[in-house]
């Protein structure tokens, strides 16, 4: 990360293992910086999101979202059958419709979990609703599970 990048960390639920995500980002006004992370587990950030942030003790955290980037978050975590060849088809086929990723390498206690920015239509070459389909047809062939951290559309991904 460059040297005016900083951390900001997110509080999380209780639903996770973990109860602090760390996001870098770049100070964009007085206590606003802007996301250059795709979250792995907070719910309803995305990268290139602006944050108000308040100082406290442990850090910079962040307390609401001011500017929403028009990036939705994805997340996925391949079945361990799932063969290499497949994630990598997979990945570059996201990659391909315009999406960016993270990987945790093998941190996380599910596997290998990607972080994909789904950026706003018609960046992404494909409609919300497209994707959607997509990876659910993927997950009802046990070749992956997915779950959305920010879906900024009107179509329900987890509709047929």
């Amino acid at each position: 990360m460059e040297n005016d990048e900083i951390k900001v960390k997110i509080r999380l639920d209780k639903t996770t293992p973990f109860q602090i995500e760390g996001l870098w980002a770049e100070q964009v006004g007085p206590d606003l910086y802007r996301l250059l992370n795709t979250p792995f587990t907070a719910y309803g950030y995305a990268w290139g999101d602006v944050v108000r942030c308040h100082e406290e003790e442990e850090g910079l955290f962040v307390v609401e979202v001011v500017n929403h980037s028009g990036s939705s978050t994805v997340r996925i975590v391949f079945a361990p059958k799932t063969g290499e060849e497949t994630r990598e088809e997979i990945v570059s086929y996201l990659s391909y419709l315009g999406c960016s990723f993270e990987s945790t390498g093998e941190q996380f206690p599910v596997g290998d979990l990607y972080a994909f920015d789904v950026p706003a239509e018609p960046e992404l070459k494909i409609s919300m609703r497209e994707l959607a389909i997509y990876l659910n047809e993927l997950e009802q062939r046990e070749v992956l599970n997915w779950e959305t951290g920010k879906w900024l559309s009107e179509v329900d991904p987890n509709a047929p």
